[in-house]
């Protein structure tokens, strides 16, 4: 099933956006490499700038995304973070198989104030924040 929402990822610099790119792209899907040695904090707030969302094996990006609450200034409220599992041939399928899940979440959520999409990939764990 796929639900037409194009979704715009970043996609962390540990990995190999030249692999992702088939996957996502065949789908619709919009990716960008950050650049290398780029500062997670700019990164997470690019995506919040471009309503996009970060492809990572760095847990700080689901820490970060969650750390201010609703209605704080620097609370992100259009960024998505997926955490995947740090070897790719692992993050590879775990991303092919639930990637359409991940477009029904980010599909639901656009349609929410808080947009924010929370993905755990190294532990199939899913994090919706309520209002």
């Amino acid at each position: 099933m796929r639900t037409g929402v194009q979704i715009s990822f970043l996609v962390d610099e540990h990995l190999p956006v030249r692999l992702l790119l088939p996957i996502l792209e065949a789908r619709g899907h919009r990716v960008t490499p950050v650049k290398v040695k780029s500062a997670d904090a700019a990164i997470l707030t690019r995506a919040e700038k471009t309503s996009s969302v970060v492809i990572t094996a760095d847990k700080w990006f689901l820490e970060e995304l969650f750390r201010y609450p609703v209605g704080h200034r620097r609370c992100y409220e259009r960024a998505g973070v997926i955490q995947v599992p740090g070897t790719w041939a692992t993050a590879r399928v775990r991303l092919t198989t639930y990637l359409p899940v991940i477009e029904v979440l980010v599909e639901v959520r656009g349609a929410q104030p808080d947009r924010r999409v929370a993905i755990d990939l190294s532990r199939r764990v899913i994090r919706i924040p309520e209002p």
